[in-house]
């Protein structure tokens, strides 16, 4: 069985996908997406008429949780996105799943994806990205007092 048809399967899981690639300016951009399986990898539906999709490296993921944010599962697929005809098609190298469940399961997952993120930050030669919490803190407050206004008769 071909990677992108396991991964294809995998997906049927989940209702949609979220494809993230880089821009035409550079920038990671992710779309909420349905991938239907093709024989040579997962065909991209519905591309946004707001977000200009470069050929190139991509990322596709299926998840879900409860309403607590537990019970995790997860599919993570890397690879390319081509275009074919008009079309865009993700074409996956690798994928992998989370089984979700226990706390011991999504603890062991997390500090994987942890200790994968710093080996690639390191043989890529890149600081480890500071996170501004005040600024988002901030855009979140302004986003309630915003919300909370909006409401008001």
């Amino acid at each position: 069985m071909s990677v992108s048809s396991e991964l294809a399967r995998a997906l049927d899981d989940f209702p949609s996908a979220v494809l993230t690639v880089i821009d035409s300016d550079g920038y990671p951009v992710s779309i909420r997406c349905t991938a239907a399986y093709h024989t040579t990898g997962l065909v991209i539906r519905p591309v946004p008429g707001w977000v200009e999709l470069e050929p190139g490296r991509a990322c596709l993921m299926g998840h879900s949780h409860n309403q607590d944010l537990w019970d995790l599962c997860a599919v993570l697929s890397r690879g390319s996105l081509v275009e074919m005809r008009g079309t865009f098609e993700f074409r996956p190298e690798t994928f992998s799943r989370t089984s979700g469940g226990s706390i011991v399961e999504f603890i062991s997952w997390f500090r994987r994806a942890r200790r994968a993120a710093k080996t690639y930050l390191r043989r890529s030669g890149i600081d480890r990205p500071r996170v501004p919490w005040a600024l988002i803190a901030a855009a979140k407050s302004d986003a309630d007092r915003s919300r909370s206004s909006d409401c008001r008769p």
